[in-house]
Formats: C-alpha cells, structure tokens, sequence
C-alpha cells in the first residue's frame, strides 16, 4: 500500500534555484505539485523593478544585490540567449496551474489557492 501523495503548491520567483526545486519537485514520488505561484514583485509591490533594485542596494548591500541579479535576471538572459524554455513554459508543458501576482494574499492568489486545495504551501 502507497502511501498519500502530498500535494503541493510551490511560492517561488524565477531563477535558477526554482528550476532547481521544480526538477526536484516533479521526481519527488510522494509529492503531487499541483501549483505554482511566481511572485512578480521586487522587495514592494508598489516599486518598480529598477526603483526596487536601487533599494535592494541601499538595504543589502551591492555583493547580495548582484548575487540576486545574478541568479533571477542575468540567468533569465542566458536562458533565453541558450534557447531554453522560462519556468512558466516548462509548467505549462507539465500541465501544472501558474498564477504570476504581486501579492499572494490579494483576491486571485487566495482563489488559487483555494482551487489547488495544497496540503503544503
């Protein structure tokens, strides 16, 4: 007798540690991903992405910034020079439900999570 698969719906922004996880993810034999919420947002909700990396800088310092630079936008930029699918693609390919949100608590993110009934967050 199998024991229940966890389902599982993973909070994460793209870059190299999420492609990471997702590949660990769909291996995993006892968890059932059945959603991914990619977070849109940089530091607040109501910067915009250049505003948000200035204060990135001004908060941790120009070594983090550009580690988190490195691994989310330079990676991005590979990825796409190298002709390689986004995450959003690779989970589409999968069949696995995305919400892109800035806020996870706002209307939508609540509905799909509701709609994904998770077991783990």
């Amino acid at each position: 007798m199998s024991a229940k698969r966890l389902r599982l719906v993973l909070c994460t922004y793209p870059g190299v540690y999420s492609d990471i996880v997702l590949d660990e993810l769909v291996r995993a034999e006892d968890i059932d991903l059945v959603g991914v919420i990619v977070s849109t947002r940089v530091l607040k909700k109501d910067c915009n992405h250049f505003l948000a990396g200035v204060r990135q800088i001004q908060q941790s310092g120009l070594r983090y910034a550009t580690y988190l630079f490195v691994v989310t936008s330079l990676y991005a930029g590979l990825r796409f020079v190298f002709g390689k699918p986004t995450l959003q693609k690779r989970l589409a390919k999968k069949g696995i439900p995305v919400l892109k949100t800035q806020d996870i608590n706002d209307a939508p993110g609540l509905s799909f999570l509701q709609e994904q009934q998770p077991d783990i967050l």
